[in-house]
């Protein structure tokens, strides 16, 4: 179990993902050395691409 309050870990699509307040956060992706995460409106994720297109 996770140290934060509300966290927990459980199943996503089938793989492995850490939860805060029954709310999807953060999974490893199994096929690319990489990290899913939930970070908002669509157009917060636009925005991340554009800024740090190698980061995200």
């Amino acid at each position: 179990m996770l140290p934060l309050p509300g966290t927990d870990e459980r199943l996503w699509f089938n793989d492995l993902s850490v939860s805060i307040h029954d709310r999807f956060l953060a999974k490893i992706h199994k096929k690319e050395d990489a990290v899913t995460l939930q970070v908002g409106p669509i157009e917060m994720r636009d925005m991340m691409l554009e800024a740090k297109p190698r980061f995200f």
